[in-house]
């Protein structure tokens, strides 16, 4: 499902408005906040025809008008202006930092006051310089365990959770199953061998007319970009910044690709 990404988004938006610290952006940061509980928590796909409605979204507690607009904005283009214009005018790189365990709000604005870390590359040049232990509240022992952390972030950089991919795939996956030319469809890669972490979406098919299914594939939605398309096999990116894979294969060699 959508949610979980939405909420993400709702996440990121409270802590660049806790940051901010203004008094108004206290009021909104909680709001953003509250708004990503209650979507993590709902079991229902907000992308839904049932839910994709900004008075119907309205009837949930903790969601008000801004939250609903910026939820239909998502569905509709992958992607809230809003956020995307916090992003631009904050030096801070949000989804860097609060990728790396341990590190909240409250640790972000201290470190970019003090140290001035603004993404995950300056806050392992200060970790690694000791900086980060002489920090009041920190220590010996918060430092090396950030360290440790961002390490672990650097070597997934670029690649998303699963349960991100997850609601990604299912959702490239319904899409592709409205082709009637489809015969079978599975999701390969490192979301078969349940990795904790993916770099891109692959899908194996097999298809009784593969020139049809790869244009329905590149006419998804969600695609940003063609990055390739062949008889096999084609590529596009995504507008959640995911690459998606498909390949074509004959069905009879379905079960033992």
């Amino acid at each position: 499902m959508i949610n979980h990404q939405i909420a993400e988004i709702f996440n990121n938006m409270a802590a660049y408005y806790e940051i901010d610290g203004s008094k108004n952006s206290f009021f909104k940061s909680r709001a953003y906040k509250k708004a990503s509980e209650i979507i993590s928590k709902f079991p229902h796909n907000l992308a839904s025809s049932e839910w994709s409605d900004i008075e119907k979204l309205k009837t949930l507690d903790g969601i008000g008008q801004s939250s609903a607009n910026n939820i239909i904005e998502f569905i509709k283009n992958g992607k809230i202006s809003e956020y995307e214009d916090m992003k631009k005018s904050n030096p801070i790189n949000l989804e860097e930092l609060l990728n790396v365990q341990g590190i909240g709000p409250k640790t972000v604005l201290k470190l970019y006051k003090e140290l001035n870390v603004t993404d995950l590359n300056s806050l392992k040049l200060v970790a690694e310089s000791g900086a980060i232990s002489k920090l009041e509240g920190f220590g010996d022992k918060k430092q090396e365990s950030i360290l440790e952390n961002i390490n672990f972030a650097i070597v997934n950089k670029g690649r998303i959770s699963i349960s991100v991919a997850e609601d990604e795939i299912n959702e490239l996956i319904e899409y592709m199953k409205l082709d009637k030319q489809i015969i079978n469809i599975v999701p390969v890669g490192s979301f078969r061998r349940k990795k904790e972490t993916i770099g891109d979406i692959d899908l194996l098919v097999s298809s009784v007319n593969s020139e049809k299914t790869m244009q329905h594939f590149i006419s998804y939605h969600k695609t940003e970009k063609i990055l390739g398309n062949g008889e096999t096999k084609s590529s596009i990116w995504l507008n959640s910044k995911i690459q998606a894979d498909i390949r074509i294969i004959e069905d009879n060699k379905f079960g033992s690709a």
